[in-house]
């Protein structure tokens, strides 16, 4: 925010003592990126790589302010003489305003804070699980959790009566959480579960079951994993009917929080 004052300070000043050039066009550039970059998605990201010139610039700020450039004697016969600098000053001078009582410009939002996210398919999938079959997946999380979402599909599409049975268990096999997906959940949502958060006490192993009900085999269930020679998360291991398999599921272990942001649209 200082920075921001500061530079804004020396544009005003540069405006009052007719100082148009090379400097003045620089400013207005940075500060028009800035206020773009601050109104759209990636909000203040883009506006790091310009902290080092907008330094200098807020410094010969400082320095005009300290030799009085900017006292009210003589700023307001300028603005009156300039009315256009002086409207160009007002809206800079707004939009500082804006910044600076930003928390009244915040809206509720919702984000993921992930534990795992293992994303990339590779290879052949875990392929004709079905009644009877009994899968599982271990992971490490250090934070709070409430959603498992594995990735997969029934094949030939959902049956009217069948689905998954899906646990989550400890490092000592006490489960923790249980739910029965529907096939018509597993075709709409893949295997997506919820639960009441699960707060790890430092980095712990836990395992995801997956038992099919009813599936049988024109309707198997195929789970996505990334099968191949790298492995991409070593803390895992997966395993249908006891036997490991090669690779892991994609999945990801995730905690739904709620909070809020800067507006982006506040204009």
């Amino acid at each position: 925010m200082m920075i921001l004052f500061l530079t804004l300070a020396g544009t005003a000043a540069s405006m009052i003592s007719g100082r148009m050039g090379t400097g003045m066009l620089l400013r207005l550039v940075l500060l028009g990126n800035i206020l773009f970059y601050l109104m759209w998605e990636a909000q203040n990201r883009y506006s790091i790589g310009m902290v080092g010139i907008l330094l200098f610039l807020a410094a010969d700020g400082c320095r005009l302010l300290q030799n009085g450039e900017l006292e009210t004697e003589h700023i307001v016969p300028v603005l009156i003489r300039k009315r256009g600098w002086g409207a160009v000053t007002a809206i800079l001078a707004v939009m500082l305003a804006i910044l600076l009582y930003r928390p009244l410009f915040v809206e509720e939002t919702e984000w993921r804070e992930f534990s795992v996210r293992n994303i990339y398919r590779v290879g052949q999938n875990l392929q004709d699980i079905v009644s009877g079959d009994r899968v599982t997946q271990t992971f490490v999380a250090s934070s709070a959790f409430d959603h498992i979402l594995v990735q997969g599909y029934l094949k030939n599409g959902a049956v009217p009566d069948g689905g998954c049975q899906m646990l989550i268990q400890d490092e000592e096999g006490k489960k923790l959480a249980e739910a029965f997906l529907s096939a018509q959940q597993i075709a709409e949502t893949q295997l997506d579960f919820t639960f009441d958060p699960i707060v790890p006490n430092g980095e712990t192993v836990y395992t995801i079951v997956i038992e099919p009900k009813g599936i049988r085999e024109n309707h198997a269930l195929q789970l996505y994993r990334f099968n191949s020679s790298m492995d991409l998360y070593p803390a895992g291991k997966l395993s249908c009917n006891g036997r490991e398999e090669n690779g892991n599921l994609i999945f990801s272990v995730y905690e739904e929080r709620t909070g809020t942001i800067f507006r982006r649209i506040f204009l």
